[in-house]
């Protein structure tokens, strides 16, 4: 008997003359007689719709969500065995039904998603309008900012990875292959991927897949980028001025700021700022200053010489020495810092006995740790201090929103939820999405090109032991030689199940990654210790957790002041987001084929019902892809706390200067980096990459040649015997059936034959 006998079958197409919406139907007979039986039938003049239940066969309509898909792009017509009757799907339930009803609940996420960031964007420009495309949603103390920044970034984190989850799972749909389409690759001596999120899949599917794959690929990329810095803090850091003062201006005494001004020129700027000064020391003599507080050296010292002074204004140092050169009790004037200057942490504190005054001492040889040390003798130009007295204004930080990048957001988002929209509603060609689907389809109908091939694995496959190298566009291959092989059972291990490539690439760039976070960290430890000291735990921990400090600024060219600026710190600041995602897709990948590995091994040693993605018969339908909900919702769980890790750890920070009444007259944009978050970072992220690198070393239960994703491997084993027509809707198991048996030769295949048995060591096979 040759291999067209083993499996001759016959199908017809029917038009139903009642309902426009189902338009095929297919019969499929077992034996040749039924055959024979059927082309008398169809042969009859004037069919009626009482054809439709004539005996001894049958006919249904086809369900979108069927294993096999009909008709290939050259014409190649495949069978399908239909639903029984019980199982047939309803034609208003057959659009969510399989892949599509996993795409629904996709897209559905996306509009919620989508309704949400719509939802904030109109409410927050109502509430509180913007300027220059920036609102502010809270002003007030900075803890409290600080605190809503945290948690509103975690949220913002939980609907990204709501979004990278659905986008992942219709992106995994859409690039798994037709049955057509593997059959066309197979001809070709090719081999496609299934159940596994695929690249190699793009260039042999069809256009209009292909073109949602891309589509919700490049609308992820300014998600990654702008998402997390379309809300942001803002600190605003008060101008103050530093005098010193002898003691006895406090009693009256005279005093002259007008050196410390260039009034030769005349020009107003000068003439208004010594004004300004004269008037604040002058009430100040008189005790009519408010809010004046008494400071020690020490908390001085703290209070200035932190990164940003936003809760203390004018500063007045009282000096128990007077002036040495003349009848003057104001000892020196130091002028407002810029925002660039308390990036270092005030370095006028450290302006001692060296002899620099203020102007000539370099940022970086300003240590406040060192001076607090030694408050007691604190000096600034020369003068020692005694006591401060500091005035108190009113502390104000910001958290703002950009709703530029939230409409980017938007329309992002808003592009995610049509592609799904149109993946559900126009993909009417079922897909093969899991390995079930796959082999549904190959027992339902064989392929000629891996017929007696049944212990080719994956790695067989890529060595070119099936199909050939060297192809050229359009050429087809003659169906490969039968491939013989003793069985030797071996006990492969979880990293066979993806490429050496695939394993290369995704530990080497992971480790990459944290090799970059390990040298920004120690460069931020280096930097912390300059200016405190130390750079213990503890001392981590208080300079915040994903909190805008002065002294954990970087300093880089990027542009500073303007929409310019705040556009390239954004890219700056969530370039780690992209590079993370990306991570995070081949990581995702790799748990993938081990668990494919481990589905497809368990067909060996016990009879399973197939996991499709509509179901029929004994076969059970599919709530995920490949990996079960224990995998992959600690995976997504995962992500999400990584994205918010890398969130806190490197920032979008907005520094606004106030004139000390309340007005911002400079605002600039950087980033800012937070070494505790970093720690944070690297830690779990150090755990994902042990965690899938040690789940590399389980073993599979040796029975089957591991095929995982590959299309060739899976055909090659689903070649069931006659008579077992109905396999792919019954429990199956994979193993050595005796009615192939042939000479010295034997044949293993998924079967629903109860008197499969485990192959045989040293037996050839083919």
């Amino acid at each position: 008997m040759t291999y067209h006998d083993q499996y001759s079958c016959s199908a017809v197409n029917v038009h139903h003359p009642l309902d426009e919406d189902i338009t095929d139907y297919q019969v499929v007979s077992d034996y040749d007689q039924d055959a024979l039986e059927l082309t008398e039938l169809v042969s009859r003049p004037s069919p009626s719709l009482s054809l439709l239940h004539a005996e001894p066969v049958e006919f249904l309509p086809i369900s979108d969500s069927t294993a096999l898909i009909g008709n290939s792009r050259d014409g190649d017509n495949t069978n399908v065995a239909p639903y029984p009757k019980e199982n047939a799907p309803s034609p208003a339930y057959k659009h969510l039904s399989g892949w599509r009803k996993g795409v629904s609940t996709a897209a559905i996420t996306t509009s919620v998603v989508l309704c949400i960031n719509t939802g904030v964007a109109i409410w927050a420009a109502t509430k509180t309008g913007t300027q220059d495309g920036i609102g502010v949603l809270y002003e007030g103390i900075c803890s409290d900012s600080s605190q809503i920044n945290t948690g509103l970034h975690l949220v913002i984190n939980i609907l990204s990875t709501l979004l990278l989850g659905a986008g992942n799972y219709t992106m995994q749909c859409l690039s798994a292959p037709t049955r057509a389409e593997v059959n066309q690759a197979h001809r070709q001596g090719l081999w496609l991927d299934i159940g596994v999120p695929s690249v190699r899949n793009i260039f042999r599917i069809g256009k209009g897949r292909a073109l949602l794959w891309v589509l919700l690929g490049l609308s992820s990329l300014p998600l990654h980028l702008l998402y997390n810095s379309v809300i942001y803090e803002t600190i605003v850091a008060n101008q103050y001025s530093v005098t010193v003062i002898a003691e006895d201006f406090l009693n009256g005494a005279a005093f002259n700021v007008s050196g410390y001004f260039d009034l030769a020129d005349n020009s107003p700027v000068y003439t208004d700022e010594y004004t300004e000064h004269n008037a604040k020391l002058e009430n100040l003599q008189i005790q009519n200053v408010s809010r004046i507080q008494n400071l020690s050296n020490l908390a001085c010292i703290a209070a200035y010489g932190a990164s940003f002074v936003t809760n203390r204004a004018d500063l007045f140092a009282v000096s128990p020495n007077p002036n040495p050169i003349g009848n003057n009790s104001v000892l020196s004037v130091i002028f407002p810092p810029t925002i660039k200057m308390q990036k270092s942490g005030g370095s006028w504190v450290c302006a001692s006995s060296t002899g620099e005054t203020y102007y000539g001492l370099g940022i970086e040889a300003c240590n406040v740790g060192t001076t607090e040390a030694d408050a007691s003798h604190w000096e600034i130009d020369d003068y020692p201090i005694s006591y401060c007295l500091s005035q108190q204004v009113s502390e104000i930080c910001r958290f703002e929103f950009s709703m530029q990048l939230l409409i980017a957001v938007i329309l992002c988002n808003l592009i995610k939820a049509i592609c799904m929209a149109i993946a559900v509603w126009q993909q009417k060609v079922p897909t093969l999405v899991t390995i079930g689907d796959a082999i549904s389809s190959f027992l339902d109908s064989p392929d000629p090109t891996t017929f007696k091939n049944c212990m080719i694995s994956r790695a067989d496959v890529v060595r070119e032991k099936w199909g050939r190298k060297k192809r050229f566009p359009g050429q087809q291959i003659q169906t490969p030689p039968p491939l013989s092989r003793a069985w030797s059972p071996k006990q492969k291990r979880w990293f066979s199940a993806a490429s050496a490539r695939r394993w290369t690439a995704c530990i080497s760039l992971c480790a990459l990654a944290l090799c970059v976070a390990l040298v920004l960290l120690s460069k931020s430890v280096i930097a912390t210790k300059s200016e405190m000291t130390t750079a213990d735990i503890k001392t981590l921990w208080n300079l915040g957790f994903g909190t805008v400090n002065g002294q954990l600024l970087l300093g880089t060219d990027v542009e500073e002041q303007g929409s310019g600026g705040l556009m390239q710190n954004v890219l700056l600041a969530n370039l780690p987001q992209l590079i993370f995602s990306f991570l995070y897709l081949m990581y995702n990948g790799l748990y993938t084929c081990m668990l494919l590995g481990n589905e497809w091994t368990h067909y060996a040693h016990s009879r399973k019902s197939l996991r499709v993605t509509s179901p029929s018969g004994d076969q059970r339908s599919s709530y995920w892809l490949q990996l079960p909900y224990t995998y992959s919702i600690p995976l997504l769980v995962l992500s999400g706390l990584m994205h918010w890790l890398v969130s806190q750890s490197l920032f979008l920070a907005r520094i606004g200067e106030s004139d000390g009444e309340g007005d911002i007259v400079v605002d600039q944009s950087t980033c800012g980096y937070s070494p505790i978050a970093i720690i944070f970072t690297i830690m779990v992220g150090s755990l994902m990459v042990i965690g899938v690198i040690l789940n590399g070393f389980r073993r599979y239960q040796p029975g089957i040649p591991l095929a995982p994703s590959c299309s060739a491997a899976i055909s090659a084993a689903c070649h069931p015997p006659a008579g077992d027509g109905n396999a792919a809707r019954s429990l199956v198991k994979w193993g050595e059936v005796t009615a192939l048996k042939s000479d010295d030769l034997a044949h293993c295949t998924f079967t629903s034959d109860p008197d499969v048995r485990m192959p045989i060591v040293g037996r050839l096979y083919e």
